[in-house]
């Protein structure tokens, strides 16, 4: 995927990368992945992978920056008519929860 022109390749692949991280057990590489793949989601305006992201791997992102947060992400989501935030999240970011 990073080899697609899109930018929105890199964001996918970037959280895959985390999961993997996360699956290989190495925490410090999944936060630092992890975070720069809510980053590029957020650029290339993938909301919800974005959020979900998040929430999946608020773990790793519990002592992160501030406005990753999962919080927003949850009500953003339940704004948005989501009933399950965890669920979805769950779904979109598998090896991170």
């Amino acid at each position: 995927m990073r080899r697609q022109p899109d930018a929105w390749a890199g964001s996918l692949a970037l959280l895959a990368g985390s999961g993997l991280a996360a699956l290989e057990g190495d925490a410090g590489a999944t936060k630092a992945i992890l975070v720069a793949a809510v980053r590029a989601l957020q650029q290339n305006n993938l909301w919800l992978l974005a959020h979900a992201a998040r929430i999946a791997g608020r773990t790793y992102l519990a002592d992160g920056p501030a406005d990753l947060a999962p919080d927003d992400a949850r009500t953003w989501m339940t704004e948005r008519g989501i009933v399950n935030p965890t669920a979805i999240s769950r779904v979109l970011a598998p090896a991170l929860e």
